[in-house]
């Protein structure tokens, strides 16, 4: 997704209609700011936080928008993080 607030608005608008599973890979500065952006456009919708996919000590969060947006600290100092949105 795109760094800048405005063009990362623009981008989740151009998606919000498709009925599917959204995944982003983000990284862990932009984390907070891609869930409030979320937020924003999808509403308070189910999420999962994921880091290490495929690890051993890969971490998985679930819940909906605003709880990960508030306890996002998936020990992600420099980690590549998956967001899926579901939809439903």
């Amino acid at each position: 997704m795109a760094k800048a607030r405005e063009s990362r608005l623009k981008e989740l608008i151009s998606v919000k209609e498709i009925k599917a599973t959204l995944i982003s890979f983000e990284t862990a500065k932009k984390l907070l700011d891609v869930l409030r952006n979320f937020y924003e456009v999808f509403g308070n919708r189910r999420v999962a936080v994921a880091c290490e996919l495929t690890k051993i000590y890969e971490e998985v969060r679930h819940g909906d928008i605003s709880e990960d947006g508030r306890t996002a600290s998936v020990n992600a100092i420099l980690k590549l993080i998956a967001i899926i949105l579901l939809n439903f």
